[in-house]
C-alpha cells in the first residue's frame, strides 16, 4: 500500500493506492459499516471505480505508540496514556459486538479464526521466533503443546469481530479521541484475542500491574 497526504486549502485527506483489490474492498466495506455503527474508524471519502485507490479521512500523525513513548515515566505508562488505552478497549468492545452484523464470506484469509488460522499463528511463532532466535526446543513436545493450545482456542465462542492486529501502531490519536486503522484482516473470532494483542504488544512493554488494570 502507498499512502499520500493530500492538501486542499486548509483541509487534508489520506489517499491510498493498493493493487490488492480484495484487501481494499474489505477495508472500504468494513469502514463504511463500522462508521454507520458509530465505531471510531476513518470516513471513506471516495473510491476509484475498481477500488484500487481510495481517499479517506486524515487522522493526523500520532499513533498510540507515539503517545506512549513520549509520555512514558520510566517503565510505567502515564495516566494520560492509560486513559487512551481504556478508551481504545471500550471502543474495541463496541467494534467487536457491532461486527456481528457483518458478512464474513469474503474475509481474508478465512471467514473465521478457525483451526487453520490458529495453526498459522502458532507455526509463525515456531519458525519465525523460536528458530530464528535459536531457542532449543523438543519438536515433538512443542507440537503437543501447540495442538493443545489450538484446541483450547478453537473451543472458545467466536461470533464477534476479531480485529486480528489490534496493537498500538493501529490506533491513531486525534486530540483525545482514539481511531482504529488497518482492520481489513478482521474476521469472526474470540473476544480475548484482540485484548491479548494489545496488552502483550512487545513494543509497548506494558508493566504487569497496568496490564491487570486494563484487563479489569
Amino acid at each position: 500500500r502507498e499512502y499520500w497526504r493530500i492538501y486542499n486549502g486548509n483541509e487534508t485527506y489520506i489517499g491510498t493506492i493498493n493493487a490488492d483489490l480484495r484487501e481494499n474492498q474489505l477495508f472500504i466495506e468494513y469502514s463504511k459499516y463500522f462508521k454507520e455503527q458509530g465505531v471510531a474508524v476513518p470516513e471513506i471519502i471516495c473510491c476509484s471505480p475498481d477500488n484500487s485507490a481510495y481517499i479517506q479521512e486524515d487522522l493526523g500523525s500520532y499513533m498510540l505508540l507515539d503517545i506512549l513513548t513520549a509520555e512514558r515515566q520510566e517503565r510505567e505508562l502515564s495516566e494520560h496514556t492509560m486513559s487512551l488505552y481504556k478508551k481504545a478497549l471500550s471502543e474495541l468492545l463496541k467494534m467487536q459486538f457491532a461486527g456481528k452484523g457483518l458478512d464474513y464470506s469474503k474475509a481474508l484469509p478465512r471467514p473465521s479464526f478457525d483451526k487453520r488460522c490458529i495453526m498459522w499463528d502458532l507455526n509463525y511463532f515456531k519458525y519465525c521466533y523460536l528458530r530464528l532466535a535459536a531457542i532449543p526446543t523438543d519438536e515433538d513436545l512443542l507440537e503437543n503443546d501447540l495442538e493443545k493450545l489450538c484446541s483450547i482456542i478453537e473451543s472458545q465462542p467466536a461470533s464477534t469481530f476479531m480485529f486480528r492486529d489490534f496493537q498500538s501502531r493501529n490506533i491513531m490519536v486525534k486530540g483525545e479521541d482514539v481511531i482504529f486503522i488497518d482492520y481489513q484482516g478482521g474476521r469472526k473470532g474470540p473476544l480475548a484475542y484482540d485484548l491479548a494483542s494489545l496488552l502483550y504488544d512487545a513494543i509497548a512493554e506494558i508493566p504487569e500491574a497496568q496490564h491487570k488494570e486494563l484487563l479489569n
